[in-house]
């Protein structure tokens, strides 16, 4: 179908890229994206397109730069900001991280699947004392498997950063539950 659309329209090229990239011909559907957004430059789904791609590629400083665009485009999206958190904190850019995550959780609000997303991205990005505090905040009830599964959970990621004090600290918290 895409074929068939005028070659100089943005959402033709848009759309042979999807198909590209469903057929994992990425190099293509990357040509096809950049092809749109040549055509209409805050073409916002060829934008993602892009992002998905230098997401599956590890390519994080590409990513981060489609994703920040796309952000100027659609601001205040948790998603992106999400997305751009995690991707700074893939390339060791911990203030770029924080603010971007700080962001999320604005617009998170009360959120709880945006919220779970968020702990998760912060627990990955080795944000121990981040994830400590939103979990106490938001998620930290009556349910003590829970709280010790999770506690466990920062244990570990502190082992794998070298932080042994606190991996005790959340370990014995949670052996006195």
């Amino acid at each position: 179908i895409a074929v068939k659309v005028k070659t100089d329209s943005a959402p033709a090229y848009f759309y042979k890229g999807l198909i590209y990239d469903k057929i994992n011909e990425t190099d293509m559907a990357e040509s096809n994206y950049k092809n749109a957004l040549a055509i209409e430059n805050n073409f916002i789904n060829a934008l993602t397109g892009l992002a998905a791609i230098y997401r599956k590629r590890k390519d994080y400083p590409k990513l981060i730069i489609c994703l920040k665009r796309a952000s100027e485009i659609a601001p205040a999206s948790f998603n992106l900001s999400l997305d751009i958190g995690i991707a700074c904190s893939e390339t060791n850019d911990h203030e770029g991280a924080k603010s971007n995550f700080k962001e999320a959780r604005r617009l998170a609000r009360n959120n709880t699947e945006k919220l779970k997303k968020l702990l998760e991205a912060y627990i990955d990005a080795g944000m121990i004392d981040q994830a400590d505090d939103l979990f106490a905040r938001k998620f930290q009830d009556d349910d003590d498997g829970k709280t010790v599964v999770f506690w466990n959970r920062l244990a570990l990621q502190c082992i794998r950063l070298g932080i042994y004090d606190k991996a005790r600290f959340f370990f014995m918290g949670a052996l006195k539950l």
